[in-house]
């Protein structure tokens, strides 16, 4: 819902605590946008252009800072890993990703192995099952 947030330019968004549940995935997944890196780490103020190769089965959201840093988001809502390529437009070039991981096998960001870029607006990666991937783009 954030990144669908973001993309429709909503002001404000709240969360309340309601009876018996367990929040911890909840709360990872604000982490993803705002601090995957446990140091602040988060989405950006200005929206990118974003595309996965697989529109059905996944979600991507892109993100620039006021200090060129780019942060995009890719969300695989299926029940099987998912290999994608992610295009990338209007977007500084890119070397490589850093990569945190939201997954059922934990309620917090993990990091991830790093990804090479071979192609500045395109990264290949595999997305886990169910989970959420952040991509902490360094640019040049």
């Amino acid at each position: 819902m954030l990144g669908i947030f973001g993309r429709e330019r909503v002001f404000a968004a709240a969360l309340w605590h309601i009876g018996q549940t367990d929040d911890r995935f909840i709360y990872a997944a604000f982490a993803m946008y705002r601090n995957c890196d446990g140091k602040g780490g988060g989405f950006g103020e200005t929206g990118l252009a974003a595309r996965s190769s697989d529109v059905e089965r996944t979600s991507v959201y892109a993100s620039l800072n006021s200090q060129r840093r780019v942060v995009l988001v890719a969300i695989n809502k299926s029940e099987g890993a998912i290999p994608v390529q992610i295009r990338l437009g209007n977007c500084p070039k890119i070397t490589r990703a850093a990569v945190f991981r939201l997954t059922q096998a934990a309620p917090r960001p993990v990091r991830g192995d790093d990804l090479s870029v071979v192609r500045s607006a395109r990264l290949d990666c595999e997305l886990p099952a169910q989970s959420v991937s952040t991509l902490v783009l360094a640019t040049e």
